[in-house]
């Protein structure tokens, strides 16, 4: 899906729609962005059409996955310049795991890995959140300049969502349907 595609969060797409067009238009990676929002909201989908508008390559990583800082360190390191890194669930991200996140994302303006000297790339962090406001993800809030909130979803976006969970399990997309 693309963000033109997304059904239910008006105010929200637009304004990823338009930061998209803007790197685009200027050649640019996307700026760290945090999508918030109730369960079943659509903030993983919406990620993701984020990351395929954003024509950046995407790794995508579930925060319950990564196991310690260490090991999300690990990961980082070995993303290459211009990825796009999408974080699903972060407020489930462990508190030193978020640190290292938080702090590798603000070396990435060095360049320099502390412990390798190795050049760090430039990549984009797209993480998905049930509550951003909570004091444990204001550092990661903090990193990303852009926020969007994704409503509860209406009748349209059940339709929507549900039509979607249609089409990947093959069926035709008819009325019936």
């Amino acid at each position: 899906a693309t963000l033109r595609q997304f059904v239910g969060a008006d105010e929200a797409v637009a304004v990823l729609e338009h930061a998209v067009e803007l790197a685009l238009r200027e050649s640019r990676r996307l700026e760290h962005t945090l999508i918030a929002g109730p369960p079943d909201a659509g903030k993983q989908i919406l990620a993701r059409a984020l990351a395929r508008d954003a024509l950046q390559r995407t790794v995508e990583v579930d925060a319950t996955w990564i196991r310690s800082a260490h090991q999300l360190g690990k990961m980082l390191r070995r993303l290459a310049h211009r990825d796009l890194l999408v974080l699903h669930r972060a407020d489930l991200l462990g508190s030193h795991a978020r640190r290292v996140l938080v702090s590798l994302l603000g070396l990435r303006t060095l360049r320099r890995d502390p412990e390798t000297t190795k050049q760090l790339a430039d990549i984009t962090l797209v993480a998905t959140a049930v509550d951003a406001t909570t004091a444990a993800l204001a550092p990661l809030a903090r990193a990303c300049p852009l926020r969007v909130i994704v409503p509860a979803p209406d009748f349209a976006a059940r339709v929507a969502a549900t039509a979607r969970a249609a089409v990947a399990l093959g069926m035709a997309p008819t009325p019936a349907t």
